[in-house]
């Protein structure tokens, strides 16, 4: 098992997802991988995915709004 399969677990494969904090996954693959290369690895990768999600999730939030205004103006049209 490599750290990126390991850290996804803790947000793809948990019972309830992002349940716990990047310290204690990062914690959990130092002790797993006993290595501080691992450890460092393993925040930078949470940081970057994280970064990429929330990107990601504020667009989809965007792309909601947009649609919801979008409806709103045709039923006032409607009027």
């Amino acid at each position: 098992m490599d750290i990126e399969e390991f850290v996804d677990g803790y947000f793809f494969d948990a019972p309830v997802p992002n349940d716990f904090t990047v310290d204690e996954i990062v914690e959990d693959v130092g002790m797993y991988f006993k290595s501080n290369e691992a450890t460092k690895y393993a925040k930078q990768y949470i940081t970057e995915q994280m970064g990429e999600m929330w990107t990601a999730l504020k667009q989809q939030s965007l792309d909601w709004w947009l649609q919801s205004l979008n409806q709103a103006h045709q039923q006032l049209n409607l009027i």
